[in-house]
This record gives C-alpha cells, structure tokens and sequence, in this order.
C-alpha cells in the first residue's frame, strides 16, 4: 500500500504533535515563554472551554497592555505632526521644526510598529505553534537523523544570540535616548513633563514609566515575533541546504548508474529495468515531494507573517532616519547625544538589515536546487535519450517544472522580496539619507545662523564706528588749518 504524502498538514496531525514539546519546539523556548504570556504564541483550539482560567488571564494581560499603548502610539503621531506645523507650543528652543518632526520619528515607528503586529496576530489569529509543528515535519523528512542534534545545538544558540542581541542592544538605547531628552529639554528627574501640544503635566518618571511599558516592550514583543521567522529561516535554509546535498550526492552516482545501463543492455536476457535507476527515481520523487514541503511553510510564512516583516523592516528605516537626523545636524544638544544616537543608528541599520541574511540564505539556498537538477539531467541525458530512464526524466522535468513556476521568495506582504538586492539596497537608502542631511540640514544650525548673524552685525557697527571716527578726524584736521 502506498502512502500519498500530504502536504495539506491536517489540524488533526498538528494538535497531536503540539500535545508535547518538541525538540524543534525548545529552539524558540524564549519567545515561546514571553509570547505565551499574553496569548500570542498559540491559537486556542475550536472545541476548548470559552471560560477557562487561563484564558481569562491571558485576554485579560492582553487588553493592560494594549488599550494604553493605542493612545500613547496616536499622541506621539501627533506630536509630530504638530511639530512638524512649526508650532511654537512644541518646537523646544530654536530647532527647526522638520528637524524636531524627524527627531521624533524613532519614538512614533516604535510603538506603532508594536501596536500593528500585536493587533495583525490577535486579530489574524496567527498559529505561531503551528508554523513551528510543520517546520518539525519538514526537518524531519530533509535532515538525516545523525546530523539533526548538531542541527539542533546550532538552531539553539543562534536563536538565544539573537534574542539577547536584540533586547540587549534595543533598551540601552531607549536608555540613552531617555537620558538625551531630560538633558536636551533641561528637565529634572523629579520635575515634570508638558505633553505638548496638549497642557497637561505629568511626572518625568511617569512619562518614562508609560513609554517603557507601552512602547519598548511591545516593542520587545514584536520583534520576537520577527525573531521566530529569522531562526524558522534559517531552518529553512539548513533543510534546503541537506535537500542540494542529496541532489548532488544523486549526480555522483549517476555515470555508476549509466554503466550499469549499459552492461545490463549487453546482456541477452535483460528485462529492461534497473534496480539503481529505480531506487534513483524514487528518491528524486522523495526530495521533489520536501521540496514541495518547503514551499508550502513559506508560503504560510509570507502568508501569516509578511505583514509582520513590513512592520518591523519600515520601522526600523524610519527610526534610523530619526537617528541620523539628530546626529548630522547637532540642533539637540546633551552630553549623551553623540553616543545615544550613534549607538541607536548601528542597532537600528543591524535590525534593518543583518537579521535578514537567513531569509536571504534560504531563498538562495532554493535557487540552486535547479542548477543541480540539470547537471543530474545531462548526466543521465544519454539514458534518457535512448528512452531507458524515461521514468527519471519525467520525474527530473516535473522537478524542475516545479521549482520554476513554484520559486521560493520570502516577501514582506507580497510588496517586496527578501534577498541580497534588498539589503544592499537598504545600506545604501539609508547612506544616500545621510548624504542629503548633511548637505540640506547639515550644513549650519539655527544656532549657528544666530551666531553669525549677531556676529555680522557687531562687525558691521564697529566698521561704521570706524568710518566715522575717521571722517570726524579728517574734518577736524582740515579746520585747524
């Protein structure tokens, strides 16, 4: 009896495999714990109790946080917006009120991003655990057993490094930048804040209390969102990687294959079939078949996900645009603004970037698959021509039909593909970015202006002091003669 594989992965499989925490599963132990927290790692199944404790509690931690971060996220657009007017109840001291919008810039992309990928996963009812089930099958069936606890170890210890990077770099920043605006503004650690444009007063701790635990944290919890892609993708790219090397180990047995072939022809009472060539069709048609698996959690990827990776690769542009402003234009002045903003552009420009490479290393990894299908098709071409190994050709045309009407492409929301043009052409909009503050913003200060102003009209009065001195003497000399 044969066993169609289905790629359909039923609920049924799915919730049976979840019953127990994987080995897969203890890769993303980090955001699982977080996550699971406020009912973001997992959906609940269709026929458990609506009125159960622990759902309570999670709905419960969901709405503390997200019903104070709606607000905090839409008054810091308006902030903005206000600043950018060139309102004089926002624009502190002599910026330029576009410099001030753009300074504000990091603040707004950090908690609407928060704000929009925790409301895409609750209301898109996004199965993290789910996704990471079918991942299980998919390494299951690619990775040979011997080599799946190394795989396994390296999974691991990428994913704690890159959890500990990115919480670890992000809240030193906030920090500075905390410590920049109490400085920048001349604000007092036990004074208080006008929310401008508005003439409400509230503590400063108050005001960092507030932005810490609605802004930076679900930051924080985003990006583990975002974090879970990045490891599942790199995953993804060992899985493709063991796919092309048992391509190529087929391409080595290949000319063995086809002088088998011909000995066998020479022979008298030879049936037409070969035991190899056999073994070597149904392994192609094995690999086509995970291959196949793998476009398809992809696929679920960009589907579930993509809005996620837009959210999170704008924001980060945005708020190192923020960054730079500040930093090539000087116009906020503190004793931590050169650090806090250099700082926060290097982190920023790493999560816009470098925590994509391993979508970009699966999505070649999928590429070369063709290259090794058609160096085992004119390998075999000689067989296949004298229709002896039609079955192996079909299968080899069917995969490669496959892979060209069927690529593998990470996108965010299907507006743009992840690959190795996208991070180069990240480095350099940013870099172009700075280019342009530098020479429109970058050139002279307001108070620079102000200087030179000032000092242009002292050295203006003292030559006019001059010229009439000199006239007043030269009238007096000519009298007394």
């Amino acid at each position: 009896m044969v066993v169609k594989h289905d790629l359909s992965f039923s609920k049924e499989v799915l919730s049976v495999i979840s019953l127990k925490k994987s080995n897969i599963q203890q890769v993303f132990s980090w955001q699982s714990f977080v996550l699971n927290i406020f009912g973001l790692w997992y959906r609940s199944p269709a026929d458990a109790p609506k009125g159960c404790t622990l759902q309570r509690v999670r709905h419960f931690i969901y709405l503390i946080l997200i019903i104070p971060a709606t607000p905090i996220s839409l008054y810091l657009v308006v902030r903005s917006l206000a600043a950018l007017s060139g309102d004089q109840a926002v624009a502190d001291k002599e910026e330029r009120p576009v410099v001030r919008a753009l300074a504000l810039l990091p603040n707004i992309a950090i908690a609407i991003r928060a704000i929009c990928v925790i409301l895409f996963l609750s209301a898109g009812h996004i199965d993290l655990r789910g996704l990471i089930c079918e991942l299980e099958i998919l390494v299951g069936s690619t990775i040979p057993k011997e080599k799946l606890l190394r795989h396994l170890s390296r999974w691991t210890i990428f994913n704690t490094v890159v959890v500990i990077y990115c919480v670890g770099s992000f809240f030193p920043v906030c920090v500075l930048n905390g410590f920049h605006m109490t400085e920048s503004l001349e604000l007092a650690t036990n004074g208080s804040v006008m929310l401008k444009p508005f003439t409400l007063e509230i503590p400063v701790w108050a005001y960092v209390m507030l932005e810490a635990m609605f802004s930076w944290f679900p930051y924080v919890l985003s990006q583990l969102v975002l974090l879970c892609m990045v490891t599942s993708c790199l995953m993804v790219f060992d899985c493709f990687t063991a796919l092309n090397n048992s391509l190529t180990a087929l391409e080595a047995k290949m000319p063995g294959v086809a002088g088998k072939e011909r000995q066998l022809e020479a022979e008298l009472n030879w049936t037409g079939s070969c035991i190899e060539l056999d073994l070597m069709t149904s392994e192609v048609e094995t690999l086509m078949n995970a291959r196949a698996g793998l476009f398809h959690f992809i696929e679920r990827l960009n589907h579930n996900l993509g809005f996620v990776i837009l959210f999170s690769y704008l924001s980060d542009v945005v708020s190192t645009a923020g960054m730079l402003t500040v930093l090539v234009t000087h116009e906020e002045q503190s004793s931590v603004s050169f650090p806090a903003k250099l700082l926060g552009t290097i982190v920023f420009i790493s999560y816009a970037t470098v925590l994509y490479i391993p979508m970009v290393l699966a999505t070649e990894s999928a590429g070369h698959t063709n290259l090794i299908l058609y160096r085992i098709t004119m390998e075999g071409y000689a067989l296949i021509k004298a229709q002896v190994g039609n079955g192996l050709g079909n299968v080899l045309a069917d995969f490669r039909l496959l892979i060209t009407m069927f690529p593998v492409h990470l996108s965010a929301a299907r507006i743009f593909h992840i690959d190795r043009n996208f991070i180069v052409a990240s480095f350099s909009l940013l870099f172009t970015f700075a280019i342009l503050l530098e020479e429109l913003l970058g050139q002279m200060s307001v108070k620079a202006l102000i200087e030179q102003a000032s000092n242009t009209s002292s050295l203006l009065e003292a030559m006019l002091g001059n010229s009439t001195n000199v006239s007043v003497t030269s009238h007096g000399g000519t009298d007394g003669l």
